[in-house]
């Protein structure tokens, strides 16, 4: 994600600005910073992602009607949470997303279980977890999402399941 991509290089030498989701909680920035998202996924990292839009526009960085959003893995959750709480984003690339956090909670392998759980909130998920799984999980706002999104995912993904791609694509 940081350093050269020709990929980004290709979208903004062409007059789009491309914002590519490294969400809140990423590896490579330390300790402090991966935990600040505990407890907060789907909350703290939407935020993010909508500060950093609002802050190219208002600085005149990026057009609105030029902004492509990418996002992978819980980067293409913050992604679709994105764009279901703000409708001017033009267009979206979103890599193996994870659109359900309940079904993830089950379907992912025993490794990623435990982070998934530490994300979201343990002692959230005992008060009520229906309230957060509606709030967080972007399958469950679809009805918000109007912005053209391309989907790709790997067959062989034991990280993020295929079927997280499958459901929010059919139901979009």
């Amino acid at each position: 994600k940081r350093g050269y991509s020709e990929e980004r290089a290709y979208w903004n030498n062409n007059g789009f600005g491309y914002i590519e989701v490294d969400y809140r909680g990423s590896t490579g920035y330390g300790t402090d910073y991966i935990r600040a998202l505990n407890g907060k996924w789907g909350l703290l990292d939407t935020s993010d992602v909508i500060e950093t839009i609002n802050f190219t526009l208002r600085n005149h960085l990026y057009e609105a009607d030029k902004i492509i959003l990418k996002g992978s893995s819980a980067g293409g959750m913050t992604l679709l949470n994105v764009l279901a709480e703000n409708n001017n984003i033009p267009c979206a690339c979103c890599y193996y997303p994870v659109s359900d956090i309940q079904k993830l909670l089950t379907e992912t392998h025993k490794f990623e279980s435990g982070y998934t759980r530490t994300l979201i909130g343990d002692e959230l998920l005992k008060i009520d977890s229906l309230k957060l799984f509606n709030e967080r999980s972007p399958i469950k706002k679809i009805d918000k999402i109007n912005t053209p999104v391309i989907f790709f995912q790997g067959i062989k993904d034991s990280v993020v399941p295929q079927d997280q791609t499958r459901s929010i694509h059919k139901k979009l």
